[in-house]
């Protein structure tokens, strides 16, 4: 699956989850279906992409995002 789409479905978990919510590693694979290594790279796809559309921040902190 591409990294655009798995990146697309997470954004729209931390959405539902609200902003002051972390979402764990764990969450997000188990909800998207995704491997450690799709998780990796959908992290930076949010980051480097889906943040500078969106106007805002991502953090990844310890497992939580």
């Amino acid at each position: 699956m591409p990294t655009r789409h798995l990146a697309e479905l997470t954004w729209n978990l931390f959405e539902d989850a609200g902003e002051d919510v972390l979402v764990t590693k764990e969450q997000v694979t188990d909800h998207i279906h995704a491997t450690d290594s799709q998780f990796g790279r959908l992290k930076g796809y949010i980051r480097d992409h889906v943040t500078l559309v969106k106007g805002t921040t991502f953090l990844a902190y310890r497992g939580g995002t």
